[in-house]
């Protein structure tokens, strides 16, 4: 069966997506894309200017002290630039399994889970689809660097590597201080001086971070959250699914190993660490994205629990065919709308590029907004939250199902709605004229 060999699973799940990401050909987002876009020209001409440029204003304006910002970006972008967006995907893709990959390594030297589920239960998970979509987050890469560090570390390893990789963690991105946990828990098993090492890094690169965010007036990170704003957070539905997981996970370590159970509370304690760390921001679904790393690591261990009690091989044959199923399942359901919806982007894109008359054009999403308007064309996007508030009897707006499908709801009662032309071939995100009568 397909799920019997790894290598084969790996190459189907890959080209599957590969292959989806080929017949969509989706265009750059809506989301930080062609900042970087238009980014790679400049650092052509000066790299090293523009990215000390780059990296000092976001740490002493913005108040994130980020080094290898400007050469990650450079490197995810530049295969698109040089050929199409959609390659720049498929290499993000890539970029994506090898985050994964590593991350379980580094976890299964302390616990045991079959790869074959963890991988599929990564890419069940729906948030997951905005790593794949949205190239520019660059949360992932927490994920690499640390498993890496968490599968290769031994007691013979040069301390000063050890020191500046873990150091260089939180410094990727915030979340990077997560690791801080894991390597506690690690150290508390194996009592090796190479573990504390790489604790000492993290501590330092937490406490660099932390000067950038906290005394330099940064708009990056800024910490106010009220209790209401903290407690409706931790009450998402996503975070009250995890907290029922963790629940049922204590019951079940009960009968693991002791080293087993202190690197579980380590991992349990560095997701839980990752959900306060978000706690502060409005919760956007691409902020959920990262939970799949640590559930594809968590499900499994129910997984082998119940296996080993049962003792029976068909429970796995059916444990398997029940994940492809819902893999399945994730992709319509979460992977394609997404798919569809770039794909109308980049037809809508295409065809204000032919229009010759100069529109006004509101929409609904801010950043969207602000991207579409530096696509040098001659029309004028406008940001508005609610289209009742729009003073014209006649003008275009765009309907985004996936962003804000409430936007058409207000006006269908007193305006004649018509797409504008019928060029879409999904219906997820097109352009809408409204004839409207108002009092």
């Amino acid at each position: 069966m397909l799920i019997k060999n790894n290598k084969y699973l790996i190459t189907t799940i890959l080209s599957i997506y590969t292959i989806l990401f080929l017949h969509f050909e989706p265009p750059w987002g809506l989301m930080d894309d062609y900042r970087f876009i238009y980014l790679i020209p400049e650092l052509f001409k000066d790299f090293l200017f523009v990215s000390f440029e780059i990296v000092t204003t976001r740490a002493f304006d913005r108040g994130m002290l980020q080094p290898f910002f400007v050469l990650e970006k450079f490197i995810q972008y530049l295969p698109g630039y040089l050929t199409k967006p959609y390659i720049s995907y498929i290499f993000n893709l890539f970029i994506i399994f090898l985050c994964h990959l590593y991350f379980y390594k580094g976890v299964s030297r302390f616990i045991k889970i079959r790869y074959s589920s963890s991988i599929l239960i990564f890419f069940i998970w729906p948030f997951t689809n905005d790593l794949l979509f949205l190239i520019s987050l660059e949360e992932k890469l927490i994920f690499l660097l640390g498993g890496l560090l968490i599968y290769k570390i031994k007691e013979n390893s040069n301390n000063l590597i050890i020191f500046f990789s873990t150091f260089f963690l939180p410094l990727i991105k915030l979340q990077g201080s997560i690791f801080l946990f894991i390597f506690i828990a690690i150290y508390l098993i194996e009592k090796k001086k190479i573990w504390l090492v790489g604790i000492y890094g993290l501590v330092c690169g937490v406490l660099l971070q932390a000067y950038f965010i906290f005394f330099n007036q940064g708009d990056y990170f800024v910490y106010n959250s009220s209790f209401e704003k903290l407690f409706n957070n931790f009450l998402a539905r996503e975070h009250i699914l995890i907290f029922f997981i963790i629940l049922f996970l204590f019951f079940v370590i009960n009968k693991k190993e002791k080293n087993e159970q202190i690197f579980i509370f380590g991992l349990v304690v560095s997701l839980f660490s990752l959900i306060f760390i978000y706690s502060n921001w409005n919760l956007y679904g691409y902020l959920f994205a990262t939970y799949s790393f640590f559930l594809s690591m968590i499900l499994p261990i129910f997984e082998i629990s119940i296996l080993s009690k049962f003792n029976k091989a068909y429970l796995k044959e059916i444990t398997s065919i029940l994940l492809l199923i819902s893999l399945v399942f994730s992709m319509f359901v979460f992977f394609l709308p997404r798919a569809e919806r770039w794909s109308d982007l980049n037809s809508t894109i295409e065809q204000l590029s032919q229009d010759t008359s100069k529109k006004i054009i509101y929409y609904c999403g801010t950043e969207g907004t602000r991207w579409l308007s530096e696509l040098n064309l001659i029309h004028e996007f406008k940001f508005i939250p609610n289209p009742s508030d729009i003073s014209e009897k006649d003008f275009f707006l765009i309907k985004d199902d996936y962003n804000c499908n409430y936007f058409t709801d207000t006006l269908v009662e007193y305006c004649y709605l018509t797409k504008f032309p019928s060029y879409q071939n999904y219906e997820r995100f097109y352009l809408l004229y409204a004839n409207c009568i108002k009092s």
